[in-house]
């Protein structure tokens, strides 16, 4: 009886609903819902959540600034002859951010707004968090450079490019390069005593992707099948997407060659 009662109340339950969007059809009312739902086209913001503003990321040289300025405590350190010059540091495709609204200044406290619990990458990509390939601009829907310089899609697909930047340097002083994921790739990845299951973001239809160095900034991933989505794999919370997992292949790799 409990059983049928509940099948009963299941049922009245959706013929309530059925009726609810029977009226709203009718009425026009669900494409006034559905309109209310979905970001506005011409203010680039939402109902519920009012008009999105962010930083944008700047990827023509030609606007980039022409000097750099630095922290009062990092300025010290270069008078003093501990730390090169901040043109130096940055190296030749530094990442350009345009501010909302005008440049920050330094000290004071830092206040940041949260859209909800699963905005926690909001707060790790610019605290505390592994860092990307790639990134999503402050909609959280368009992938944009952030360690790659850029990227692009070609054979359908099938082949996405990624261009490193120039100067880029771990924190042990050594170049990033192409060498490092390919060392990723080649020694750690396909290691089957480190990774006995291949990822399933380096694969399409079951097909596994391949890594090659194109010269010293510039990494290809090519794939059997067209792979249109993976800059954003590269940009999401994927294995491969992160390149602190570079760093940790990296020492891996090291560990293992001086033990052998």
């Amino acid at each position: 009886m409990i059983r049928l009662w509940h099948t009963w109340k299941t049922l009245g339950v959706l013929c309530v609903l059925t009726a609810v969007v029977f009226v709203l059809i009718a009425s026009g009312g669900l494409e006034r819902w559905a309109t209310a739902q979905t970001p506005a086209a011409s203010s680039g913001g939402n109902a519920l959540i009012g008009k999105l503003e962010g930083p944008e990321v700047i990827s023509d040289p030609a606007q980039f600034p022409k000097t750099f300025k630095e922290a009062p405590q990092l300025a010290e350190l270069v008078k003093a002859g501990k730390l090169p010059p901040v043109a130096e540091r940055i190296g030749q495709d530094p990442l350009v951010i345009k501010p909302v609204h005008e440049v920050g200044k330094y000290g004071g406290t830092w206040r940041r707004g949260f859209t909800g619990p699963a905005d926690f990458w909001n707060g790790l990509h610019s605290v505390s968090g592994p860092d990307h390939i790639l990134f999503w601009d402050y909609t959280g829907y368009k992938a944009v450079p952030n360690i790659a310089r850029g990227w692009e899609l070609r054979d359908g697909g099938r082949t996405t490019t990624i261009f490193l930047r120039r100067g880029m340097k771990w924190s042990d002083g050594h170049p990033f390069t192409a060498d490092d994921f390919l060392f990723w790739y080649e020694d750690i990845y396909k290691n089957k005593e480190l990774n006995p299951t291949p990822s399933l973001f380096l694969s399409i239809n079951g097909k596994p992707g391949e890594v090659e160095k194109v010269d010293t900034y510039t990494v290809r991933f090519r794939f059997a099948d067209p792979y249109p989505i993976f800059p954003e794999m590269l940009a999401g919370a994927t294995p491969i997407g992160g390149a602190i997992r570079c760093v940790v292949g990296r020492a891996w790799g090291a560990m293992l060659r001086r033990t052998s």
